[in-house]
C-alpha cells in the first residue's frame, strides 16, 4: 500500500527586493532574497539561484552565503545558495551587497532574476528590475 501526500497550494514563494531604486553608478545595492515554505510539508533539497546580472562589479563569495563558479560572481554567472530543508511555514533571507559598475550608463536597467527549486523538481521564479540614474 502506498501513501500519497497531497499539496494543495504552491509550496514555495520567492521574493527579490533591490534597493535603492533608482541607483547611481558606483552605488552599493542591498539585494534581499526571501524564500518561504507556504506548504503543508517540509521541503527538502531547496536551492536558490540568482543569475548575477551585468552592470555590476564582481561580488566576492565571502560577501554573501552563496557560491559562484569562481571566487566571485561575474556577469551572467549563477550564484547558488543551498538552503537544504525548509520547514513548513518557515522562511529564510539572504542578502547581497553588489556595487553598480561606474561604467553602467544612466537610464539603463539591471535585472535580478532568481529561482528556487526543491527535490521534487518544483520551481518558482521572481525578478526585480532597478533603473540606473536619478
Amino acid at each position: 500500500q502506498t501513501a500519497t501526500r497531497v499539496q494543495n497550494n504552491i509550496p514555495l514563494e520567492l521574493l527579490v527586493v533591490t534597493s535603492p531604486d533608482p541607483a547611481l553608478p558606483g552605488a552599493i545595492l542591498d539585494v534581499v532574497l526571501t524564500v518561504t515554505n507556504t506548504g503543508d510539508f517540509d521541503r527538502t533539497g531547496v536551492v536558490l539561484t540568482l543569475e548575477y546580472p551585468g552592470g555590476l562589479n564582481g561580488l566576492s563569495n565571502t560577501l554573501f552565503d552563496g557560491t559562484c563558479p569562481g571566487s566571485s560572481c561575474g556577469s551572467q554567472e549563477r550564484a547558488t545558495l543551498d538552503i537544504g530543508t525548509l520547514p513548513s511555514g518557515e522562511q529564510v533571507f539572504f542578502t547581497m551587497p553588489p556595487i553598480v559598475a561606474t561604467s553602467t550608463p544612466e537610464g539603463g536597467l539591471i535585472r535580478f532574476d532568481a529561482f528556487v527549486t526543491d527535490n521534487t523538481g518544483f520551481q518558482v521564479a521572481h525578478t526585480d528590475v532597478i533603473k540606473i540614474g536619478s
